[in-house]
């Protein structure tokens, strides 16, 4: 196959990642956040949901600790943040996090957490990045920290990286499924934009 057509593929959309079979697959944060549903559940978050209950079918799915962790605290903040709107008198975060109005929430975010523990196979190790590089990456402004991490461990285990955000298609090599609209139209300039 030609260089210029493999390199197309390393982009796929959704309709094309429900295909794919017996490989391993990498699912970011964000795409944890679409399918808890929490945020919101339009067609975008949809697509995303959808096919990650499709992909796990047939698929070897992973994730890691850091980006459960992402997970974890950006839903925290999110129910603060709606907890916050009904209630202005709430404020401090870490104080009202421990408190027994949010106990609901926390015990919430905690069985989603677990339900994807129990889905996925959780990524704990390290070893083989790079933390010197990977803060060189972040460092340009282009991908943040976690997911330059994450794209080198989808690069070091031959995964696809599961993902809405466009930062990836910076990084060389990276295998990625996404229906983000502004790296999909990129696919033919990607040789060119991915440095790092």
């Amino acid at each position: 196959m030609k260089k210029s057509v493999l390199k197309r593929m390393s982009i796929i959309d959704i309709p094309a990642a429900e295909n794919l079979n017996g490989v391993n697959i990498f699912v970011d944060t964000n795409v944890l956040i679409f399918v808890d549903g929490a945020h919101s559940f339009d067609e975008k978050e949809k697509a995303y949901s959808n096919a990650y209950f499709k992909l796990i079918k047939n698929n070897n799915m992973f994730t890691s600790e850091k980006c459960l962790g992402e997970f974890y605290n950006r839903l925290a903040k999110l129910y603060f943040r709606l907890d916050q709107e009904n209630d202005p008198s709430i404020v401090d975060f870490k104080k009202y996090r421990k408190s027994a109005e949010f106990s609901t929430s926390m015990q919430c975010i905690y069985d989603a957490t677990r339900d994807f523990i129990s889905d996925l196979n959780v990524i704990k190790s390290y070893e083989h990045v790079d933390i010197d590089k990977a803060f060189d990456s972040a460092r340009t402004g282009l991908i943040d920290y976690a997911d330059i991490i994450s794209a080198r461990i989808c690069l070091k285990e031959d995964m696809y990286f599961f993902s809405d955000d466009g930062d990836s298609i910076y990084c060389k090599d990276l295998k990625i499924i996404s229906n983000n609209k502004w790296m999909l139209s990129k696919v033919e300039k990607r040789h060119s934009l991915a440095c790092l």
